[in-house]
């Protein structure tokens, strides 16, 4: 009898191993966050984006400040962002499988909240980025007429309007990039967390449904059926019952596919968060070196005022100014290029966890 029971234990163990070694070793689908930026960049959407967006870029520039903020709305709600992927639906935060399960919902929640946060941090940028390119045009204006002028008091005056310039980034705060990167970090973190976890889970049931060949949702149906029967008794017994029904329901739903598709949601979302995350960490980069090539064409400008008696300096100043210039419109290019990046991944994650729903 006991030689009997220890081969039934050898066959019982041999069985779970080659299951287990059956989907450990089931082909999944690989992550290259190299790919998934070349494929960005190669799609047609996003060339389509890039020239619609470069058409209302080119528009001629506001006026005032008031009408600036119209330009930037009208920018952002026609382009950038669709009304179905800026705002979270409330009847698709409302769907049966999240509200089955409420932590959940409180992450995508957050993951909606923080992409909308660097959503209006783009268009803030996008906004500057344009200013700068005004201001690079006008800057070049003024370096041809300062090379036509002879008049010390023309130019004094020509000097006199690029320092009265406005740097275009000056309204931004540093300390948003670093707000942005840590609740993405955060809301990455949680979310791989939480699909390791369902990953987990997706594996044991798989195990179990090998081994009692769908037992487990016979009884889960036969028990609700009986459950929904038993509608009649004492209202304790009816509470009792309902909740019984409820953690049935949700066992099922979870069992039924629905688990699959919360680990799709969570992937989804956390790719995204993930790219996301790296490209705001080089843009931030590119925005401080634009900020930097900026305030060094303000050194220039200002070492020309105060040397204006010196020639060789004048010159050396002259040279510096134009090639400060041209790095300037070269830098906003690779800024912007990176913006919309971050724009149509935002567009792509939130779409993608959307359509798991």
């Amino acid at each position: 009898m006991w030689t009997k029971f220890r081969a039934s234990r050898f066959i019982w163990i041999s069985v779970f191993a080659d299951v287990k070694h059956q989907i450990r070793n089931k082909p999944q689908k690989s992550f290259n966050v190299n790919e998934e930026y070349l494929c960005a960049l190669r799609s047609r959407s996003f060339v389509e984006f890039f020239a619609k967006a470069q058409l209302i870029v080119q528009e001629s520039p506001p006026s005032t400040s008031s009408s600036a903020d119209l330009y930037c709305r009208k920018f952002s709600e026609t382009i950038l962002l669709q009304s179905d992927q800026l705002e979270a639906n409330p009847s698709i935060l409302e769907s049966p499988l999240l509200v089955m399960l409420p932590e959940l919902r409180g992450l995508l929640i957050d993951f909606f909240n923080v992409s909308a946060e660097a959503s209006n941090l783009c268009h803030r940028l996008l906004a500057n980025l344009k200013l700068a390119r005004s201001n690079s045009r006008f800057v070049q204006k003024l370096l041809d007429s300062i090379e036509k002028c002879s008049s010390p008091k023309e130019i004094e005056t020509i000097t006199s309007d690029l320092l009265a310039q406005r740097a275009p980034l000056s309204d931004l705060d540093k300390r948003d990039f670093a707000r942005i990167h840590d609740d993405y970090a955060a809301v990455s973190r949680s979310l791989n967390i939480t699909r390791k976890k369902v990953a987990r889970k997706i594996r044991s049931i798989k195990i179990i449904d090998r081994f009692t060949c769908g037992l487990v949702a016979i009884t889960s149906r036969g028990l609700t059926a009986l459950v929904m029967a038993a509608d009649q008794g004492p209202v304790l017994r009816y509470f009792r019952l309902k909740s019984i029904r409820r953690k049935l329901l949700r066992h099922q739903m979870l069992g039924n596919g629905g688990l699959e598709r919360v680990g799709e949601q969570l992937e989804a979302a956390a790719k995204g968060s993930y790219i996301l995350n790296r490209e705001f960490d080089t843009t931030s980069r590119l925005v401080v070196r634009l900020g930097d090539a900026v305030d060094h064409g303000k050194a220039m400008v200002r070492l020309f005022v105060e040397r204006k008696e010196n020639k060789f300096a004048v010159a050396v100043a002259m040279d510096e100014m134009k090639r400060s210039n041209v790095s300037i419109r070269k830098q906003v290019e690779d800024v912007e290029e990176h913006l919309y990046l971050c724009i149509v991944t935002i567009n792509r994650s939130r779409a993608s966890v959307i359509n798991q729903m």
